[in-house]
């Protein structure tokens, strides 16, 4: 339901203390006067992330990043834009990848959603993360599996 609303009004972030105290859906229905608090928001939203369809964007978990893809399908979408543009086992950044790529899907990817996206494919053996400044100059190389 979360992933339909967030692809539904165009979002893909969701601010958990701004989401608590809205009015309307998703954590909230006017109609029974009913909503969930920030805590459980949170709850939901660790669902979501344990699904592998969100991830935190900070420590705190006060915003959410949601996607309507798997993790591990953007790794598939990335490693098959990889294999065909030659991008086997190049050093780029997280900001080349995401802001260099006119008309694929993940270009204009949140930074922390296509961090978790290269993580889960660095534990999947096909991706190594290089330590940068802040997550646009994250480096990392994509590999062949």
């Amino acid at each position: 339901f979360i992933r339909d609303y967030q692809s539904h009004v165009g979002s893909t972030s969701i601010d958990v203390s701004k989401a608590s105290t809205e009015k309307g859906p998703p954590f909230r229905n006017p109609k029974i006067s009913r909503g969930l608090s920030e805590d459980g928001i949170r709850t939901v939203l660790n669902e979501v992330v344990k699904a592998g369809y969100a991830v935190w964007a900070d420590e705190k978990q006060l915003t959410c990043r949601t996607t309507t893809k798997k993790l591990d399908e953007w790794g598939n979408i990335i490693l098959a834009w990889a294999k065909e543009n030659g991008q086997l086992n190049r050093i780029s950044t997280l900001n080349e990848l995401r802001t260099e790529n006119e008309g694929e899907e993940f270009q204009g990817m949140e930074p922390e959603m296509l961090h978790a996206v290269l993580k889960a494919m660095q534990d999947r053996g096909l991706a190594q993360l290089f330590p940068g400044e802040n997550l646009d100059e994250l480096g990392f190389k994509l590999l062949e599996n």
